[in-house]
């Protein structure tokens, strides 16, 4: 469910894996927490690239994962047009500016139990 959700987040707009946990505690109705025990993979079943590089911490930063390192991740966002910025004095750390203006709402997503 990781990957589905993630891949959810459309372009310019990010996530945190708190919101994903949270979500996920809403729809199993239990308390989620952490990342997944399992490795994930990096591409869909038709090849495309998950948007890994759209989690970022709870509080817009960046950080090195899945979706590469940070400089990576600074990349991809900004050719979404998110306005990444320098953290402070610390080298090699971004954050989005604004970051609560971008965050998805997953809450707008359709449950459907089968």
């Amino acid at each position: 469910m990781y990957v589905q959700l993630i891949c959810k987040v459309p372009e310019g707009n990010i996530t945190s894996i708190e919101d994903i946990n949270k979500f996920l505690g809403k729809i199993y109705n239990r308390n989620v927490s952490g990342y997944p025990d399992r490795p994930l993979p990096l591409y869909t079943s038709n090849d495309s690239s998950i948007p890994y590089w759209r989690v970022v911490s709870s509080r817009g930063v960046l950080e090195n994962g899945r979706g590469g390192t940070k400089e990576m991740q600074k990349e991809q966002l900004t050719k979404e047009g998110l306005p990444v910025v320098q953290r402070g004095n610390q080298p090699n750390s971004y954050k989005v500016e604004n970051y609560k203006d971008y965050f998805f709402n997953f809450n707008m997503l359709k449950i459907v139990n089968q």
